[in-house]
């Protein structure tokens, strides 16, 4: 429930980066079913401070991009500096200063914690999962991979379909609609994706698990079928799906499907 709406006047930033891709919001964390939603950033001093302890104030980008990582200028890709954003959260009554959260979450995990960080349960048509007891430092079961999808859009068609895992440790990217070298990194020993290990014999029982964990990642979400909309395409989802799974390539469906 919502409580009230304050809207903060923009403070002239030196980086306007920043005021294009960062968002705030603020719900409170000290009682249940008060919200606060801060539309615009600004100067956040303006909220008393004795608030602000008992307030979760998150700070995220918009997406990730890449400037020059991997030799590719672009924010549809599946390596770090693409797919992952910048990600703060303060509340200093619920929230240890400077502690890190090494589980894989993801943007659409944001609006279920806010939920329950409010006092709300999350809706059953929501996808993600809130992450508030991680944040407050509590050891619940969570995910082992979370689904990178990327679909081939007209407007970009340098860039092909993309689908990967992402998990702690190791990151698997299969590309359809493509004949080129899937990819597999280890981050924990090579965080900047510097060395495929796709081809290292002693990956390759991780290579067939990650393809299958990808596979049934695309079964729960009907990730397999792809969304051609109401044209004369409309119909070639079937043959889209069975493409994507073998491994094959259909220049029909890659050369007139509009992904929407």
């Amino acid at each position: 429930t919502a409580t009230g709406t304050l809207k903060l006047k923009p403070s002239k930033m030196k980086n306007s980066i920043i005021t294009t891709i960062a968002a705030v919001l603020l719900a409170s964390c000290g009682k249940p079913g008060d919200i606060l939603a801060v539309s615009a950033i600004g100067d956040i001093n303006a909220v008393k401070r004795d608030l602000l302890k008992s307030t979760l104030v998150v700070y995220m980008g918009d997406n990730g991009f890449q400037f020059g990582e991997q030799g590719l200028i672009d924010k549809r890709t599946a390596y770090e500096a693409s797919m992952r954003i910048p990600f703060l959260m303060h509340c200093p009554d619920v929230i240890q200063a400077g502690s890190v959260i090494r589980k894989v979450v993801a943007n659409i995990d944001v609006g279920a914690t806010l939920l329950e960080t409010a006092g709300v349960s999350t809706p059953k048509q929501m996808d993600g999962r809130s992450f508030w007891q991680l944040a407050k430092g509590n050891d619940i079961s969570w995910r082992d991979y979370v689904l990178y999808e990327y679909f081939w859009e007209r407007n970009y068609p340098h860039t092909t379909t993309t689908h990967a895992v992402r998990g702690e440790r190791f990151k698997y990217i299969r590309y359809h609609g493509l004949w080129d070298t899937d990819e597999l990194y280890d981050l924990l020993n090579d965080p900047d994706e510097t060395t495929n290990l796709i081809f290292e014999p002693e990956h390759k029982e991780t290579v067939a698990l990650l393809n299958k964990r990808l596979f049934e990642f695309l079964a729960e979400s009907g990730g397999g079928e792809f969304a051609l909309g109401s044209g004369p395409w409309a119909n070639v989802s079937q043959t889209a799906s069975a493409a994507l799974r073998g491994g094959g390539f259909s220049k029909t469906i890659l050369r007139h499907a509009r992904i929407i």
